[in-house]
């Protein structure tokens, strides 16, 4: 599969130029060599410039790896940053508010396009997200990750305290400068890691390094095929393709990777990863909040319900020992007065 796809390889359509003109360059050398008959030079320079050559292509493909690797993890702590953050957020939507909520999960599902378009350029076509104010207050934002980071450090400090009665009353945990804290040093991690990434763009391999590469390289395949056009003959032509692809493409997949953000990583998938867990995290803490609200309400109703009927039983309670208490009087009453008649009505001594 490796070598019927090789036709169809990025690499080779990058490198194409220099291993057709280094083909065509040996046929040139292998037929001067059929005309002059000059014969093949020693090839002890060779042999001793290829380990200085090898060392070269293996430093030079070893830093790029490097800050390859270094732009994935930063592209990964991105992730996980918002992540957290989202989730803590969610975890006190009762106290953040809805509109601030909101506000938390536009701009974090707009910073990592926001984020690719600052490191790459490419234009970021998922502020989609974004209210109209908020676009064209981004637009005109000298660093816009930073604004948005900044953006949210102010929503987040304007969050008020909640005291330990008003947490008793809403679901979720009570929201305190601790929080508020923890929230904030998110962001300041968020901040550390744009910075880090500037500083990979920022700060590219040193020019004269690649460049004496190239050089060195084009050099020793150059002469190449006067070592081996009179030992090899015809054979020398492949050969020599073949040489100048492998060696060629060395050098391409380190400048393919020293720049992370363009070619190598895919950020849009990143991106879109990204988003999708904020809104996937909002809309599902808050639905889980909206039914414990709606649980809290239902109690609450079913305690005024029995509130309600406990006054009811002890009104009637009251009413009938009220009435039992008259019934009382009025039976005391009655026989207070047949006993006076009694009295009146009696015959008088002799």
């Amino acid at each position: 599969h490796n070598m019927l796809t090789l036709p169809s390889s990025t690499l080779l359509k990058r490198i194409r130029q220099p291993v057709v003109l280094m083909t065509l360059w040996t046929a040139a050398v292998y037929g001067l060599e059929l005309l002059t008959g000059f014969g093949s030079p020693r090839t002890k320079p060779h042999h001793l410039l290829s380990g200085a050559l090898g060392l070269l292509l293996v430093f030079r493909t070893n830093a790029a790896y490097q800050r390859f690797w270094e732009g994935r993890k930063i592209w990964q702590g991105i992730q996980d940053d918002v992540r957290d953050l989202t989730r803590i957020a969610a975890v006190h939507a009762p106290f953040i508010e809805v509109d601030r909520l909101r506000l938390l999960g536009r701009m974090l599902c707009a910073f990592p396009w926001v984020l690719r378009e600052h490191l790459t350029g490419l234009p970021a076509s998922k502020y989609l997200s974004l209210e109209k104010k908020e676009k064209r207050a981004l637009a005109e934002a000298r660093n816009r990750p930073m604004y948005i980071i900044n953006k949210l450090s102010a929503a987040l400090a304007m969050v008020p305290d909640q005291d330990v009665g008003s947490a008793e009353e809403l679901p979720g945990h009570a929201f305190s400068s601790r929080e508020r804290l923890s929230l904030l040093n998110m962001l300041k991690s968020l901040g550390q890691r744009v910075g880090a990434a500037e500083r990979l763009v920022q700060t590219p391999v040193p020019l004269m390094y690649a460049r004496h590469t190239s050089r060195f390289l084009s050099m020793w395949c150059l002469t190449l095929p006067f070592v081996l056009v009179g030992e090899l003959g015809l054979w020398t032509v492949p050969l020599m393709t073949l040489v100048t692809w492998a060696l060629f493409g060395i050098q391409e997949i380190g400048l393919m990777i020293e720049n992370p953000f363009g070619v190598s990583l895919k950020l849009s998938v990143i991106c879109d990863s990204i988003s999708l867990d904020v809104r996937d995290i909002i809309r599902d803490c808050t639905g889980v909040y909206a039914e414990q609200e709606e649980v809290r309400q239902k109690e609450v109703r079913q305690k005024e319900v029995d509130a309600a009927a406990e006054a009811s039983a002890d009104a009637h309670m009251d009413a009938a020992e009220a009435r039992a208490e008259a019934a009382r009087k009025g039976k005391k009453k009655r026989s207070s007065r047949g006993d006076s008649v009694r009295f009146d009505t009696s015959p008088l001594a002799p």
